[in-house]
């Protein structure tokens, strides 16, 4: 029979070990041929800016480029420094938390970690945000470990491991994310737990250093951002163009979609923390660490967001210990079914959400990307997150069982759940984005089309082809694809409606695009060869000449004698003027120019009727072609592509329409039925 010690020693071997492998096989499989790659990122770092002062390579720039010149395989080599790092803040949150709490939180919260779309994405992206992840899990760690710890290594090992992370989580993210926030989560919760936890000398020594480092980090971030010049090591870089305003959805949803699925399971760690009979100190503690943590870094994201753009937000160890602790719990619940049920509407609204707009779940990325149109993996995640379904199902419904059974349930399901999803992001999400945010496909289209000799230039950006002619202007951009000879060149999307402007006043046509599946770089052409088709959207939805293909419903509304709406048509599943709750639907406007129009102005979409308003907001041509760029005599056709939620109330509903920017709206002329510059399109019905 195996003595206790030794089987103690095992499962706690094994509680980080089995995160682990399955964390190594997830980052590993497929690292270096799925296609998110961009050659900027490591041989033209300083025209682009991941962390720090414009043309400043980040820890994670410098990291990637050592890797791919030590590596016989670029691709793979660029990668393997941030997978390295991915799993070193998986090891480090396990060892922590096996310190703090036991094998049992350990194995949770490793596997909370390991299976998290914040996790995946950054460790397999070629210039992610794991130097952050690392450097914050080891500042958590280290003053974890300094609090609660009660070995006598504590002090040593706690001290060496916060230091490191504070350093290179400061290096990595400025001294609010990097300092302010463990430091300040840790005397959190050391204030709101007395008895837990080490000698009241080492305590007071903690508090104060905590404290210490908290006015630090805070003050030392808001005198930077406030000052005139930029300090990166503080402040991560002052983003070149600030937010206009700050919504605090935006860090919760980082939150919910970065941690998605296990995030569904935090309202029931916050029920848990309002309990005030507590009867561990210890697990009193690792709780206000994690409500602490959750708070303090989601407060002081909204801060980061409103200076620095956008950025991950990480809270390894606060939310993943989080997330432990409820998986714990199950163990402990028997009748009370009250979590789970509230476990499984928080989950069913996150899938509601993921499958309405599943780009959100690209907050893990701190980066505003849209998804691709194709890129529809809402039912994908659904099927990936059906154990961690199941893994509810078990723990909170089914009656009978001893608690040590239920608990072993969990711990079974658990990896199964994590290594399902963390299969989905990691083989099926982020190959599938791939395509859309890299322009290595791009660069293979052009070695598709371009035959020998075949010369390409890039306006716009770094040229990520070394012996590529680079354009400086927009008006050299239009003449090099005016020229003779087939010639092709690389742009970034947003200038498209401008380059598509001078290009048609120059040529009387449109510019020919040959693949624009990337959100990066599109590939134009001067000569199209037969066979060949135009993918440029403005060239599909803008035309000198009235659409073939009549409006459904004429409607003419003249808007300040410079734009004149000419009809609509309502299309979806259910029909014609017919919408379908839980079903997409289509909104088409045909418009035409008649006059030059100053500014952009976006297109207001108010469907009113027996449920909610319906919004539909958007800007012109699918985001593609602002008003600023129409030019008079131009024919418009406007599509529109939308969702139905599946809880709208099913009626009659009314659409209205009109122009707007900011909160001033283009003036209706001649047309006593409109208020506020508004017009009614017509009626619908929603079913």
């Amino acid at each position: 029979m195996t003595p206790p010690d030794n089987r103690l020693r095992t499962a706690r071997v094994a509680s980080i070990a089995a995160p682990l492998v399955i964390a190594a096989l997830l980052l590993a499989i497929g690292l270096g041929g799925f296609g998110l790659w961009d050659p900027l990122e490591t041989s033209h770092l300083g025209a682009r800016t991941f962390a720090g002062a414009a043309g400043t390579p980040s820890v994670g720039d410098a990291l990637a480029r050592a890797g791919a010149g030590w590596s016989g395989h670029e691709e793979l080599g660029a990668r393997l420094p941030s997978a390295a790092l991915a799993l070193f803040a998986a090891l480090v949150l396990g060892i922590t938390v096996l310190a703090l709490g036991g094998h049992r939180l350990a194995f949770l919260a490793s596997i909370a970690l390991i299976g998290a779309p914040v996790f995946l994405f950054n460790g397999r992206q070629v210039t992610g945000g794991a130097p952050l992840l690392a450097g914050e899990t080891l500042a958590f760690g280290g003053l974890a470990l300094l609090a609660f710890w009660e070995s006598r290594r504590a002090v040593p090992i706690g001290i060496v491991t916060a230091l490191i992370g504070l350093a290179a989580a400061t290096l990595s993210s400025g001294s609010l994310m990097g300092a302010a926030v463990p430091a300040g989560t840790i005397f959190a919760a050391l204030a709101v737990s007395p008895r837990a936890g080490t000698s009241s000398s080492r305590r007071r020594a903690v508090l104060i250093a905590t404290a210490t480092l908290f006015v630090v980090g805070a003050a030392a971030f808001a005198l930077a951002s406030m000052a005139p010049w930029d300090a990166p090591l503080l402040t991560a870089g002052i983003a070149a163009k600030r937010p206009a305003s700050v919504d605090c959805a935006a860090a919760v949803g980082q939150l919910a979609y970065g941690w998605f699925p296990w995030s569904a399971l935090l309202p029931v760690l916050f029920l848990s923390a309002t309990r005030t009979s507590e009867e561990d100190p210890k697990r009193r503690a690792l709780l206000s660490i994690t409500v602490a943590g959750i708070a303090l870094g989601m407060l002081a994201q909204i801060l980061f967001t409103a200076q620095h753009g956008s950025s991950p937000l990480f809270l390894a160890l606060p939310v993943a210990l989080g997330v432990a602790l409820v998986l714990d719990d199950f163990e402990k619940i028997g009748e009370e079914r009250f979590a789970a049920v509230v476990v499984l509407v928080a989950a069913a609204v996150i899938l509601r959400d993921f499958a309405q707009d599943p780009s959100t779940i690209l907050a893990g990325y701190g980066a505003a990307l849209k998804a691709p149109e194709p890129f529809k993996p809402a039912a994908h995640a659904a099927i990936a997150a059906s154990p961690f379904l199941l893994l509810v199902l078990v723990a909170g419904f089914l009656r009978g069982g001893e608690a040590g059974l239920r608990g072993a349930r969990v711990r079974a399901l658990a990896p199964i759940a994590a290594a399902a999803f963390g299969g989905f992001v990691a083989l099926n999400m982020v190959p599938g984005l791939s395509v859309h945010f890299s322009p290595k496909h791009v660069l293979q289209a052009y070695e598709r089309f371009a035959k020998a000799k075949e010369p390409l230039a890039v306006f716009g950006a770094a040229s990520p082809i070394p012996d590529a002619k680079v354009l400086k202007g927009s008006d050299e951009l239009v003449e090099w694809l005016s020229g003779s000879g087939r010639v092709f060149a690389l742009l970034p999307p947003r200038e498209l409606a401008r380059i598509d402007k001078e290009y048609r006043a120059a040529r009387g046509d449109h510019v020919f695009v040959l693949d624009a599946s990337s959100s990066r770089l599109i590939l134009a052409t001067s000569a199209p060869a037969s066979g060949e088709r135009n993918v440029n959207p403005i060239a599909e939805h803008v035309r000198s000449t009235p659409f073939p293909k009549a409006p459904r419903h004429a409607r003419e509304v003249n808007f300040d004698n410079r734009i004149s709406l000419l009809g609509w048509q309502v299309d979806s599943p259910a029909g014609a003027d017919t919408l379908k709750r839980g079903a997409d639907f289509t909104l088409t406007t045909f418009w035409r120019c008649t006059g030059a129009v100053p500014q952009s102005y976006d297109v207001f979409v108010h469907i009113d009727g027996a449920g909610p308003r319906i919004n539909a907001d958007h800007t012109p041509v699918g985001d593609v072609y602002p008003t600023q760029y129409w030019k008079e005599g131009d024919y418009i056709r406007d599509v529109y592509k939308g969702t139905i939620a599946s809880y709208q109330e099913a009626g009659s509903y009314t659409i209205r329409t009109g122009l707007f920017k900011g909160g001033t709206r283009l003036t209706v002329v001649g047309d006593p039925s409109a208020t506020e510059n508004s017009v009614v399109l017509g009626k619908i019905r929603l079913q």
